[in-house]
């Protein structure tokens, strides 16, 4: 399971992942805050994160460990990554610069695509 929780002491949204009853807080590297919002069978997870100049990406964390992808679709003001499918796809939302909202999919390249 994975969620987000206001830690009121500070002021400041953490992400966490809860696995066999222990609870972890996961904050995306060098952000000012982080949501996490889906997590898929291979134990991969999505979310948002704020920078430290205040704008907001989406990012996919591998299964394996390894450093986290930032997801944003391309020249939007912001974008949240909220869903993630077993095979990796990502669905979520972005505002553009007239400030509309729009849904995105990204999908996974395999091979040689």
């Amino acid at each position: 399971m994975v969620g987000l929780y206001l830690d009121m002491t500070i002021g400041q949204w953490h992400g966490y992942i809860l696995q066999n009853g222990m609870l972890q807080p996961y904050d995306f590297p060098n952000s000012t805050f982080t949501w996490i919002w889906d997590i898929n069978p291979k134990e991969e997870f999505v979310g948002t994160y704020k920078d430290t100049a205040n704008k907001q990406h989406g990012f996919l964390q591998p299964a394996d460990g390894s450093a986290p992808i930032t997801v944003d679709y391309p020249n939007a003001v912001t974008s949240i990554a909220m869903g993630l499918n077993p095979e990796g796809a990502i669905v979520g939302q972005y505002t553009d610069t007239k400030g509309q909202t729009h849904g995105f999919l990204a999908a996974p390249m395999h091979g040689n695509q």
